[in-house]
């Protein structure tokens, strides 16, 4: 059984978690793999237009929300230590976070968006050149101009899909390469 930790469950991680759930049902790859969510953040009430969450699960845990939705175990809390899982796929909003996995040595996904942008980085040699160790940080999945200005962007949503697929090529053995666009 391969265990797989989701790290961040709000504009990416809330998609990506749903459509792995979908996908999980028909793919026999994904019938071998044990999904944990882990997130310490709340859904708030401006979220709801860019994330997976509905009225009703303002104020509460985002891992346990969806966790509790699509029958994934959830950590309701941020990690700082990985041990027991064999892929960890970033959805996070922050580098120290994407700092900690890059250096633990583990297999990971890193799945960034900010607005029409978004990037999918499997782990590679050089992983640290795409992360500030400096920042210290958090962003969002939508650029603040756009949200004032009343602008959804589906950046987040494209690369939850790109991230399914690249995990479903992770598990089969056909690798990755990185992905960057914008829409």
């Amino acid at each position: 059984m391969k265990k797989v930790l989701i790290l961040g469950a709000g504009g990416i991680g809330s998609y990506l978690i749903e459509e792995l759930y979908h996908t999980q049902k028909y793919d026999k790859v994904l019938w071998d793999v044990d999904v944990t969510i882990a997130d310490g953040d709340i859904v708030e009430v401006k979220q709801r237009h860019y994330q997976n969450f509905s009225l009703e699960d303002v104020g509460k845990n985002k891992a346990e929300v969806l966790g509790e939705r699509y029958k994934f175990e959830f950590i309701p809390k941020r990690l700082d230590k990985f041990d027991g899982f064999d892929l960890i796929i970033l959805c996070v909003d922050n580098d120290p976070t994407r700092i900690q996995v890059i250096k633990s040595g583990l297999d990971f996904i890193d799945l960034r968006s900010t607005g029409r942008k978004y990037s999918g980085i499997p782990r590679m040699e050089d992983n640290m050149k795409y992360v500030d160790e400096t920042d210290m940080g958090e962003y969002s999945c939508q650029e603040k101009e756009d949200i004032r200005l009343g602008k959804i962007q589906k950046g987040n949503k494209i690369i939850a899909m790109i991230g399914i697929q690249m995990l479903l090529n992770n598990l089969r053995g056909d690798g990755n390469r990185m992905i960057r666009g914008v829409v």
